[in-house]
């Protein structure tokens, strides 16, 4: 059985454990995936942090989180940032199931859209939300330039 839920501020540095080798890429830019983030998503009632468990699992088996509010989104939409899921867990839809709930929130609050960002090789990623019916809008470039 698979239970989706809101984080407690206690499990905060689990969640950025699990998380970290798959958002804090040096290869990658960083988008900010620490404690203290994770810790502000909670604290305020801007973002939100869902977590998914499986009926005996002695451990977190997914997490969700974005922000209700973002600056360059329009009062009706929200944006979605990272999604993981327990290597041992995929393929199940559990992905799947935490966007739903995170979805289900944003309705509570108001929210007519939902915004997601994906890497270009995030194959996965990329089915789960078409799979949901999100449509790609934008192709964004990151560019970088390293200073000496």
């Amino acid at each position: 059985m698979l239970t989706m839920r809101s984080a407690a501020e206690h499990e905060v540095p689990t969640l950025h454990r699990l998380g970290l080798s798959s958002f804090q890429n040096r290869d990658r830019f960083d988008w900010g995936w620490t404690e203290e983030y994770l810790q502000y998503l909670l604290s305020t009632s801007s973002g939100f942090l869902h977590v998914a468990e499986v009926a005996g699992e002695p451990q977190i088996v997914g997490l969700h989180c974005g922000v209700w509010n973002y600056p360059e989104c329009r009062e009706d939409q929200c944006r979605f940032y990272w999604l993981y899921i327990d290597s041992r867990f995929r393929r199940r839809g559990i992905g799947t199931q935490l966007i739903q709930y995170s979805l289900a929130r944003a309705a509570e609050r108001g929210k007519r859209s939902a915004i997601v960002g994906i890497w270009g090789s995030d194959e996965p990623a990329r089915q789960v939300v078409e799979h949901l019916g999100f449509q790609q809008v934008e192709t964004l470039n990151l560019m970088r330039l390293t200073l000496d």
